[in-house]
Parts: C-alpha cells; sequence; structure tokens
C-alpha cells in the first residue's frame, strides 16, 4: 500500500492552500479596480489576465482532485491516469509567473533610467524558463500513469523551468532592494506601521515568492518522486499573483491612480504646485506656483506668500487650504526707520494670516488677486 502522505495527502494539502490563496487573489482584484479605477491600460490589462489564469487553474485543480479522490476513489495511486486537466494547470501556473516576473522586470526597467541589460537579461531567463515549463507539460501529457509523470526527460525540462525561474526571482528581489533604497530614493514614503512594511518587504518585493520558488526547486531536485513539489506547484502561481496585487494596492491612491514607491512624495509635492517663499525687506518678489497662480508680493511689505496647498483625503476628495497674507503697512525705508518713537514697538505690526478651509471636487484652488483687508481676521 502506497504511502498517503507522499500521494494523496501532498496533493490534498496543495489543494487547500491553494483554494485559499485564490480567495486572496479575488478580494485583491476586487480591491484593485474599486480603488484605482483610473490606472493605466496596461496594469488593468495585467490584473485582468492574472485573475483569469488563476482562476482557470483553479478549476482544473479542483477537477484533477475530483477525479483522483471521488471518481477514483477506490484506485490506488499507483494506477491513476494523468490528466490533462492537471497538464493543462500547470502551464497556466507557468504562465501566471511569467506575468507577474515581467512586470517586474519593467518596474526594474523604469527605476534603472530605462538601462535595457538588466531587465533583458532577467526577461531572457523568464522567458526561457516557461518555454521549458511547456515543453515539460506536454511531456507530462504523453505519460499514461500519474505516478511516471516525472520521467528523465520531464525532471530535466521541469528543473530547468524552476532553475530559471528562481533565478529571475531572485534577481527581482535584488534589483527592488537596490533602486529602492533610501538613500537612492530620498523623496520615498516611509512608513512605521508594522503590518504595512511587513506587506511591503515579504510581498510587494518578491521575497515570498522568492523562498518559495527555491524551495519547488529543492523538492523537485532532491525528491521528484515524492510528489511534494506538486503541492508547491499548486501554490507557487497564486503566491506570484497575491504577491504583485498586493504591491499594487499597496501604493498610495492619487486621482483614481496608484503612486509607486519613489513616486510617494515626489509626484504629489510636483502635482499641488505648492510654492513658498518668505521675502525680506530687500528681497525680490516670488510667486506662488510655477504657473503663475498665487499672491504677489508688494515691494517694501515683509510677509510670506502662498498660493494653495493641495492634500488628497482618503475619500477620494481635495481639501485645498488658501492662505492669505496680510502685508503690514511698515515699510522697509532705513530713513523711516530711524522716525520711529523710542517706545515704540518696531515690531508691532506684523503680517496676518487668513486661513480658508475649502473643499473642491478635484479642481484646483487658485487666487489670482490677492485679498481685500477686510477679509483679515484681527
Amino acid at each position: 500500500m502506497e504511502d498517503l502522505d507522499s500521494t494523496f495527502g501532498v496533493l490534498f494539502v496543495g489543494f487547500m492552500f491553494s483554494s485559499a490563496f485564490y480567495g486572496c487573489m479575488f478580494f485583491q482584484t476586487y480591491v484593485f479596480y474599486t480603488r484605482y479605477p483610473n490606472e493605466d491600460a496596461y496594469t488593468k490589462g495585467v490584473v485582468a489576465l492574472l485573475s483569469t489564469a488563476d482562476t482557470v487553474a483553479t478549476g482544473l485543480i479542483s477537477h484533477t482532485m475530483y477525479q483522483y479522490l471521488i471518481n477514483d476513489f477506490t484506485v490506488s495511486f499507483d494506477q491513476l491516469n494523468v490528466l490533462r486537466t492537471f497538464t493543462t494547470a500547470f502551464a497556466l501556473t507557468n504562465t501566471e509567473i511569467l506575468l507577474v516576473q515581467l512586470f517586474y522586470v519593467y518596474r526594474t526597467w523604469s527605476l534603472n533610467k530605462r538601462r535595457p541589460f538588466l531587465p533583458a537579461v532577467m526577461s531572457a531567463f523568464s522567458i526561457s524558463s516557461f518555454v521549458f515549463a511547456v515543453a515539460a507539460a506536454v511531456q507530462m501529457s504523453e505519460q499514461t500513469l500519474f505516478i511516471d509523470i516525472v520521467g528523465s526527460k520531464v525532471e530535466i525540462l521541469a528543473g530547468l523551468n524552476e532553475g530559471l525561474a528562481t533565478l529571475c526571482s531572485i534577481m527581482i528581489v535584488c534589483s527592488q532592494y537596490y533602486y529602492l533604497r533610501p538613500s537612492r530614493q530620498p523623496g520615498m514614503k516611509a512608513s512605521d506601521d508594522w503590518f504595512d512594511i511587513g506587506v511591503l518587504h515579504l510581498l510587494s518585493r518578491g521575497t515570498v515568492f522568492m523562498i518559495m520558488q527555491l524551495v519547488l526547486l529543492l523538492t523537485l531536485l532532491a525528491i521528484p518522486h515524492h510528489f511534494v513539489w506538486v503541492c508547491f506547484h499548486f501554490i507557487i502561481g497564486k503566491v506570484y499573483t497575491n504577491s504583485l496585487l498586493a504591491m499594487l494596492n499597496s501604493r498610495t491612491p492619487f486621482r483614481g491612480r496608484g503612486l509607486n514607491e519613489e513616486e510617494s512624495l515626489n509626484t504629489r509635492s510636483r502635482s499641488t504646485g505648492v510654492g513658498a517663499s518668505v521675502i525680506g525687506s530687500n528681497s525680490t518678489p516670488l510667486s506662488g506656483s510655477e504657473s503663475g497662480s498665487g499672491h504677489r508680493k508688494s515691494p517694501g511689505s515683509p510677509g510670506l506668500s502662498l498660493s494653495h496647498l493641495q492634500i488628497d483625503s482618503k475619500g477620494g476628495r481635495s481639501v485645498a487650504t488658501e492662505l492669505d497674507v496680510m502685508p503690514s503697512s511698515a515699510g522697509d525705508d532705513s530713513s523711516k526707520k530711524s522716525m520711529l518713537n523710542a517706545d515704540e514697538d518696531p515690531y508691532s505690526s506684523t503680517p496676518e494670516l487668513t486661513l480658508k478651509p475649502t473643499v473642491v471636487e478635484d479642481t484646483w484652488v487658485n487666487t489670482a488677486n490677492p485679498p481685500s483687508t477686510d477679509r483679515a481676521v484681527a
């Protein structure tokens, strides 16, 4: 009698974890499309392909397990036939891996100032791994019994498949940590929350799927006929997909799109058009923003010139605050300063600040003219 732990047992455990990860993938896909409705078509297309491939692969794995555990309940493990649903699910799982790896390769290309060498090497490893996976699936389908699924040719092809995929995943993780280190991306948003830090280092950077890929390779090479590697292969495609979705969903939403880690502060500061200048008595007036909007400082009137501040709220609305500075009547002429009385406080005339919070719907607040003195707060 065959050992159930290394045959039906590992298949069933892999199926359970596969179903659990599929539920996580389904939820994360829903979060992505509702949180980032204006995301670019490329990212939306990748998520749609991944969710479709994962759904079909899960259905094929479910059919395989139902056939082996229910319909063939009285058949011993060494008499089970190879099912086309199993080999097709094998190929679809590697399709998920290919899509996720190429997405991370594209991200690496955008982070390294579009230098082509490293992304080209990573792409070659990923595509070659997928080609060997398809060849291995074809060889598996030619076998009659499931127990003979790992023949000499399949072992070589699957080993090359998993080895190249492991090498590509290691390069992905290393490149993510290298190009997204704080010294290289000073404008990157940092988080102190332990959950966000865990998601960042385990899922977003690809550490989990790299470890899972390495474990799959080791089990395939060490014990290919104990089918432990099948358990990890049921799971690994969903680990890749969930890692990518976790990375996408952890981005800061901005006008229906997601800001990447390196864009979390830089893009926001450029988009809001926030400008500030402290103008002294003999300085040249500066504009509030690059677009020319905002207040202007009249000569001889010390004060702070700010155009506007815009902050994105979690509800998708923009909160804009106008900072109106009322210049004091004191001039900057040195001859006037000498005429001050001895008992007069030279700092009694200070700029008066008016704060006007305004809620707007996806519009910019632009104060073209300086406010009148009757709006000042005493």
